[in-house]
């Protein structure tokens, strides 16, 4: 079947004149959640702008997807709530991010240090609703230790340079997704018990 453009398939269709099969519903699934995406990215940046956080939200959203699609977390089970508290939390923590000085280095240190920890014994931490094989647990666990540490060595780079608005940002990411691995365990333990 030829891709036509007019029609709200063509990517799934191009994707299987390319020998790339999966179930339309998945497609449809797929589709969905990157519309949300765009949708609380979108609004979360157009407010930001507003309050003048639109580089602290845009450094910090870049960093911390880049770090939490391998670490795991916290998962809202309604895609409501989840949007709305995602654009809270974009602008709340780039807000606090531009407004502290310098997040103090030993507590960075001894966060990450705990971060690193946490996913080496824990990590990833699974969603209940996509369970990962052990090769991926361990390929994620590694991908977000690798993560962790280069994202340390950049901000400890920026931190020296003093551009600590930078290091605030990356420091920031790496306090943040360790708290959401620990309310993600914490969630998935009770929901197992």
């Amino acid at each position: 079947m030829k891709a036509n453009k007019n029609n709200k398939y063509y990517l799934y269709n191009l994707l299987l004149e390319n020998n790339i099969s999966f179930e339309k519903d998945i497609y449809d699934y797929g589709v969905y959640i990157f519309k949300s995406y765009i949708f609380v990215f979108c609004i979360a940046f157009i407010i930001s702008f507003i309050i003048n956080t639109s580089f602290e939200m845009l450094l910090f959203t870049i960093c911390f997807l880049n770090l939490r699609k391998y670490s795991g977390g916290f998962h809202f089970k309604n895609i409501t709530i989840c949007s709305v508290f995602s654009i809270l939390f974009l602008l709340l923590t780039s807000y606090i991010l531009k407004i502290i000085q310098t997040i103090p280095f030993a507590l960075y240190m001894i966060n990450f240090l705990f971060s690193v920890s946490l996913v080496y014994f824990f990590g990833p931490i699974e969603n209940i609703n996509k369970r990962l094989s052990d090769n991926e647990k361990n390929y994620y666990k590694m991908k977000t230790i690798i993560i962790e540490i280069i994202f340390f060595a950049i901000s400890l780079c920026f931190k020296l340079s003093s551009l600590d608005i930078v290091y605030n940002c990356i420091s920031g990411t790496i306090m943040i997704c360790f708290f959401d691995q620990l309310i993600g365990l914490f969630s998935t333990l009770s929901i197992k018990s």
